[in-house]
């Protein structure tokens, strides 16, 4: 029952300020829950101070940067995204390797191609509708049979980046 952010603390791009006022919705129907945010920046004492704001901080945890989220992923079930703009975010393919279920607002043509539309690698919500995004990660940790499903198909998916397949379609552009 943990969701998951790892990333930069950064509002001109990765607007998690947006995630704290979601979590403040979805939070209180899910005490049970703790939203983990993996990652530091200019922004951190400033969410820190908004957490307090809006009485969110019993179920949300600070964790600071590691050069190593993997723990963090063996522990999650769910990571966001909330992103002003993103090329193509890493973030999703190590949550999607680790079984972890990404929901990102598609406001990229990376995103929308390493979530997909048919809902089996993860959830991409309309920019920036916070109350759909809300709705989205409510329904997803009401159901967590659900994501316990998908799990091997989207973690199958993610083999498509493996390296030799990556090197085998540079080898056949470049023979092209």
């Amino acid at each position: 029952k943990t969701v998951l952010y790892v990333g930069r603390l950064s509002y001109n791009d990765k607007r998690v300020d947006r995630l704290l006022r979601i979590w403040a919705m979805v939070s209180v129907e899910h005490p049970d829950w703790t939203l983990k945010i993996v990652g530091d920046g200019p922004e951190r004492a400033s969410l820190e101070d908004m957490a307090v704001r809006l009485g969110i901080t019993d179920t949300l945890k600070f964790c600071g940067y590691t050069a190593d989220p993997s723990p963090y992923y063996a522990e999650a079930s769910i990571l966001c995204l909330t992103s002003e703009f993103e090329g193509w975010p890493l973030v999703l393919v190590e949550a999607q390797a680790a079984g972890v279920w990404p929901v990102a607002f598609g406001c990229s043509a990376g995103i929308r191609e390493l979530i997909g539309d048919g809902g089996t690698r993860g959830s991409v919500v309309t920019p920036y509708s916070e109350n759909e995004y809300a709705a989205t990660l409510s329904g997803l940790m009401s159901d967590p049979e659900r994501i316990a499903a998908l799990r091997p198909a989207m973690i199958e998916s993610t083999h498509r980046y493996a390296p030799e397949v990556i090197a085998g379609k540079w080898k056949d552009l470049f023979e092209e």
